[in-house]
């Protein structure tokens, strides 16, 4: 017999590494052998098109932001739900505390780090009946609020391997760089460390860093011409703005660069890792140690050391192109299928475990 799981989503913005998760999880066939979907979105995502993804068999419920947290409650009083598999730390504590008295389990799946992210309160999950975890580094994170081990899963995240390998760049004059995400100056994606290291690394060498990705274009602009200035360098840019498949067109590049202060899985460092591209990334919290390893499919730096960002990426400027297949086929381990057995052994393990 299914069992029925409600997966319950605040805040999602409708592009991004959470949405193409969630899209696996809910078309996987494998998946939908042993479970029941349905997902409750608790604010309306800005871009709602995948939502068009979606499996037709799946119900979608999505409430308003004016009496949201209302709604919310009354959801949780008439769900029949063996389980809800909550993506947010308030909206987990508040499944637990409604369902105290049900036979329902609240059970966490957080995708982003407990510490030093923004707007997470990690001591809401500590009354959950359980956590499925997107990487080893977040158990030490869970134990160290008083969870036990034994309400733990780690899952990881799915990675879709593309059917080609990117083709890298031949030229040994050129650094050739690529940059996938959100574009933010500062906060969470921290291209200001990115661009100080490239204009120091443009004093001796021909920099292009080319961006896939929307947001404050201007301002990452702006301070790159200024940090340019003041270094005396000068490297080229490439805006592409916005794409749906960013791996698909993204060609004769040298590696991806991440320069974030905190993530959750990392799914495109998985992605560009999966298509034989090595990553140059910081050391962020969470998933980083799961995927690099360095040396092989990339490199990992720590915060705001410029010349260790500069000297890490002349390193990986030097890997052989022939080892594109080894650096593809290093994350084996977090395909779709082996993603699948991992969430159906630690759901199953969660709803049959017995409260301590």
């Amino acid at each position: 017999m299914k069992n029925k799981v409600s997966i319950i989503a605040p805040a999602l913005m409708g592009k991004g590494g959470t949405e193409t998760v969630l899209l696996h999880v809910l078309n996987s066939q494998t998946l939908q052998n042993f479970f029941k979907f349905e997902l409750v979105l608790l604010d309306e995502p800005k871009d709602q098109s995948w939502l068009s993804d979606i499996n037709s068999q799946v119900n979608v419920v999505i409430f308003s932001s004016k009496w949201r947290t209302l709604q919310y409650i009354k959801y949780l009083l008439r769900s029949k739900a063996d389980a809800n598999l909550v993506l947010g730390p308030k909206s987990a504590f508040l499944s637990t505390i409604v369902n105290l008295a049900s036979k329902t389990k609240t059970i966490s799946w957080i995708h982003f780090t407990l510490f030093g992210g923004d707007n997470l309160n990690p001591k809401y999950l500590r009354r959950n009946d359980g956590h499925l975890l997107i990487s080893s580094q977040m158990v030490q994170q869970f134990v160290s609020l008083g969870i036990p081990e034994s309400k733990l899963q780690v899952v990881y995240n799915p990675i879709n391997k593309g059917s080609n390998l990117i083709e890298l760049n031949t030229n040994k004059d050129i650094l050739r760089l690529v940059y996938v995400g959100r574009i933010m100056l500062d906060g969470q994606k921290n291209m200001r460390y990115l661009l100080d290291t490239l204009a120091e690394l443009a004093r001796n060498y021909s920099v292009e860093l080319e961006i896939f990705g929307s947001g404050s274009k201007d301002e990452v602009q702006k301070y790159a011409t200024e940090s340019m200035k003041l270094a005396g360098s000068e490297y080229q840019i490439v805006w592409h703005g916005w794409v749906d498949n960013p791996f698909d067109a993204i060609q004769k590049v040298d590696m991806l660069v991440l320069p974030s202060k905190y993530e959750g899985f990392g799914l495109v460092v998985a992605e560009a890792i999966s298509r034989g591209l090595p990553v140059v990334a910081t050391d962020y919290p969470v998933g980083v140690r799961d995927l690099i390893q360095v040396g092989l499919n990339g490199e990992i730096v720590p915060f705001e050391d410029v010349p260790a960002f500069a000297e890490a990426i002349l390193r990986v400027k030097k890997y052989s192109p022939d080892i594109q297949t080894m650096i593809a086929n290093s994350l084996e381990n977090f395909s779709n299928d082996k993603f699948d057995s991992r969430f159906i052994q630690g759901m199953q393990a969660l709803l049959e475990r017995k409260a301590e």
